[in-house]
């Protein structure tokens, strides 16, 4: 093993700005606010090279593409660990099987900027040193809390788990320049999600973690600040979906729309906060702390849980608005007297089949990352650093494919009868998994470090 090299870039994922408006859900998105990126960071220690990949769009990179970088830039798979930021405030996503021509431009303007981001990330690579620190950010709470008419809704819930752990990686040149920061912290990047802006159209941003990489990268010039994804199943940001709430006499509840611009400003605050935040990681790190080596072990495996779905002519989604609030007004014909349906008439699950995860784990010198297709949900992430082999320990999601094809929601056990939205919307039948993705995590780790 040699010196690490490392090397990062960026590459804009706008959609053209002819293609608007754009349809989304019920409304219209009317334009760019903030610009969407791919970022790359690759790592090479004369032995192999490691690729940190994050999308402002969904998905994550799929298997196709992995193994496209892996033959272009002799990237192992299992040496890539991807992710999308889970920002609801994009316009497309890109796929493999578009609807339509718009759908398949979007794809290729996403894949070429991947290979644009990729190459030129390896292409200045130079020699390095790197730290890892951690601090403590406090713009996300759990978002499951039980409504006093006996449904579950989504709004911060203080009480409930919740990972606050900002673990910032910082690689920087023989000159003391930044060269890149990676980013992971558990959080939807969903509080400016189809929020009205001043003129009262629909903005494109990169959410909370786009604000966060840009407030970082105008303080470090020529730097990335890349952000991924922890166990975020069923965490949000503190002002996000469910802030603000109407409290109805009825005992029910439901979001309202708060004045025009209120979600991209407060948006932007939680961003920069969480930057200020990362800077404050940033600066804990004294010189002795870093190191101009790093050791690479990585290995990915498959996990199959139980599966459930909807009866027979139900989609997830049509299961689910059964029995949120929130979609009260939305979904009207399946409500009983413009409620949600009661205890007694809520749509029973189908127990049958099995889902599967991909997990997979990288050893980057004393630094474990966890990753996972689905969307863990924050206990399950905070049970699985407290049985890891290592003491640094890093839990990423969604880190191939579409996570609702790929896991989905994997409640917590402590969370498996509660009628969220995530109960009704995962392929993965809840309670009972904790233990089971614990146990291949270490399963995992007897395997890398045996070898």
């Amino acid at each position: 093993m040699g010196k690490l090299k490392a090397g990062a870039a960026k590459a804009c994922i706008n959609p053209p700005s002819e293609w608007f408006p754009i349809p989304k859900m019920d409304l219209q998105m009317t334009g760019i606010l903030d610009d969407l990126y791919v970022r790359a960071v690759v790592l090479d220690n004369e032995e192999t090279r490691f690729l940190f990949l994050n999308f402002d769009c969904g998905p994550s990179a799929d298997i196709e593409l992995k193994e496209d970088i892996s033959r272009k830039y002799s990237i192992p798979r299992e040496n890539q660990l991807d992710c999308w930021t889970h920002n609801h405030s994009a316009a497309y996503k890109w796929t493999r099987t578009p609807k339509d021509d718009r759908e398949a431009e979007y794809t290729r303007i996403v894949l070429e900027a991947v290979d644009k981001a990729v190459s030129e990330a390896v292409a200045a690579l130079r020699p390095a040193r790197w730290a890892f620190s951690e601090e403590q950010s406090y713009i996300n709470a759990n978002r499951d809390k039980l409504g006093e008419d006996g449904h579950w809704i989504q709004t911060s819930n203080f009480a409930a788990p919740c990972d606050h752990t900002l673990a910032v990686t910082q690689f920087v040149g023989e000159d003391g320049s930044m060269i890149a920061m990676v980013l992971n912290y558990g959080c939807h990047a969903t509080a400016g999600f189809l929020g009205i802006d001043y003129d009262g159209g629909v903005k494109v941003t990169g959410g909370f973690p786009g604000y966060t990489s840009g407030y970082l990268e105008k303080r470090y010039p020529g730097a990335v600040a890349l952000w991924n994804s922890g166990a975020a199943g069923d965490v949000n940001p503190i002002f996000g979906p469910g802030w603000p709430l109407q409290y109805n006499d009825d005992g029910s509840a439901e979001m309202i729309e708060p004045p025009p611009g209120t979600r991209y400003m407060m948006q932007k605050y939680l961003g920069e906060t969480h930057a200020i935040d990362a800077i404050h990681a940033l600066n804990k790190v004294s010189e002795k702390d870093f190191s101009d080596n790093m050791k690479i072990t990585s290995v990915i495996s498959y996990l199959q849980m139980p599966g459930h779905h909807p009866p027979a002519g139900l989609t997830h989604m049509q299961a689910y608005n059964s029995v949120y609030p929130d979609y009260r007004r939305n979904h009207p014909e399946i409500m009983v007297n413009g409620k949600s349906l009661a205890e007694l008439d809520r749509i029973e699950m189908i127990d049958e089949g099995y889902s599967t995860m991909q997990m997979q784990l990288n050893l980057l010198g004393d630094v474990a990352w966890i990753g996972a297709s689905g969307e863990l949900y924050a206990e399950i992430g905070l049970k699985l650093k407290e049985a890891s082999k290592f003491r640094n320990t890093v839990i990423v999601t969604h880190t191939e494919g579409d996570a609702m094809h790929n896991g989905g929601y994997i409640l917590s056990d402590n969370a498996k009868d509660h009628d969220t939205f995530q109960f009704y919307h995962t392929e993965t039948k809840p309670g009972g998994n904790d233990q089971r993705i614990v146990d291949r995590m270490l399963e995992m780790f007897d395997e890398v470090l045996k070898g």
